[in-house]
């Protein structure tokens, strides 16, 4: 089957990350995809070149702002031109102008929208209300990403039969076999103490994602301990300037966007994810296959995302954070094995594979409907 994927650019964001990553595997299953973004101003380079390296088209309906209406007109001319059999669509504002172009293009693919959080904007404002549930009308099915997730949907913009979970899937060997960095990496590259506790957060430096409550944390710890903080994003200066202002410039180390995250993920110690609220973490998940101990904030999409309440703390608890690192860290061998047998084992649960096989099945069933 054709299907094709629609974004708002191929940035260096969760979503976007999953679909660079999930999309060969369609393909390896037999399917003919594409990614269309509305924009690809912001686009990540090495996102589309691992794309295009693999045979797989990367589109773009041009340069402009995503939230413009313009998109629509273009998203029909596109559509009709090309027919896919499926369009599958994923964040807002593509939900809205691909609901709203599919009424225009003079044939019916299975429509299918994915939603990648258990909390947005939009929900709190009652006036939209009627807007959200036209537009979510228009698809044939919405994934959600986690059981939370469908409860954050249901009744409020979309009836329940409407709705299919899928969970997201991670590259599971690309973290479990990841080349590990020796020793000397941290004492050559960052000057760090023999005796260093490394612990690293990985995410784009926006809200929801709560640098702040890690950077906060390392006050309660000694001063061995050093936090490493990949991604990038528009808050970065400022959470810079946070880290300056609390006199932890030599504890937190900001590595921007980096290409060697599993090898990162595999070498430190401790791995972290501090965040007001997730759609479905897939870095916790990668952080586990990466056999490394795991701690994230005790909120949707990290709560239900992990094998145990032991990887939690609550959210921007500062204090607490400190103490569970601490404890982490003092893990005896036999304590530290079996916490990371526990993470492997749940990891494994969560392929790419079967995520994309369950997207096909669902494509599948929809299509029969059509026939």
């Amino acid at each position: 089957m054709k299907v094709l994927h629609i974004i708002n650019y191929l940035g260096r964001g969760g979503a976007e990350k999953l679909l660079v990553n999930i999309l060969p595997v369609y393909k390896s299953l037999g399917h003919e995809v594409a990614v269309l973004q509305l924009s690809d101003a912001q686009a990540e380079p090495s996102y589309l070149k691992a794309l295009t390296d693999q045979g797989i088209e990367c589109l773009s309906l041009g340069t402009g702002s995503v939230y413009s209406p313009k998109h629509i007109a273009s998203l029909i001319r596109f559509l009709r031109n090309r027919r896919f059999d499926v369009v599958h669509a994923h964040l807002f504002p593509s939900l809205y102008w691909t609901a709203i172009a599919s009424k225009f293009i003079g044939y019916k693919p299975a429509l299918v929208f994915t939603e990648h959080n258990t909390q947005n904007k939009r929900a709190g404002r009652a006036y939209l209300r009627p807007i959200e549930k036209w537009m979510y009308s228009h698809f044939n099915r919405i994934v959600a990403i986690t059981p939370k997730v469908k409860s954050f949907l249901e009744g409020r913009v979309c009836p329940v039969e409407q709705i299919t979970v899928i969970r997201n899937g991670v590259d599971i060997d690309s973290f479990q076999n990841a080349e590990t960095y020796p020793k000397s990496f941290w004492t050559k590259e960052f000057d760090l103490p023999p005796n260093a506790i490394t612990l690293m957060m990985t995410a784009r430096i926006q809200y929801p994602k709560d640098h702040r409550t890690l950077i906060d944390a390392l006050k309660f710890l000694p001063s061995h301990f050093y936090l490493f903080i990949a991604g990038d994003g528009p808050d970065r200066a400022a959470t810079e300037r946070y880290a300056d202002e609390n006199h932890l410039h030599n504890n937190v180390f900001f590595l921007g966007f980096r290409n060697d995250i599993p090898r990162l993920m595999k070498s430190v110690d401790i791995n972290i994810l501090s965040s007001a609220y997730e759609g479905m973490s897939g870095v916790a998940l990668e952080a586990l296959a990466a056999g490394k101990p795991f701690l994230g904030s005790d909120v949707p999409g990290i709560n239900d995302v992990v094998p145990t309440a032991e990887m939690l703390f609550p959210a921007g608890e500062a204090k607490v954070l400190s103490e569970k690192i601490a404890l982490v860290s003092a893990l005896n061998e036999a304590q530290h094995s079996a916490l990371i047998a526990t993470g492997l084992a749940h990891a494994s649960r969560n392929s790419l594979m079967q995520m994309a096989r369950n997207h096909v099945d669902l494509y599948t069933e929809l299509l029969s409907y059509k026939r």
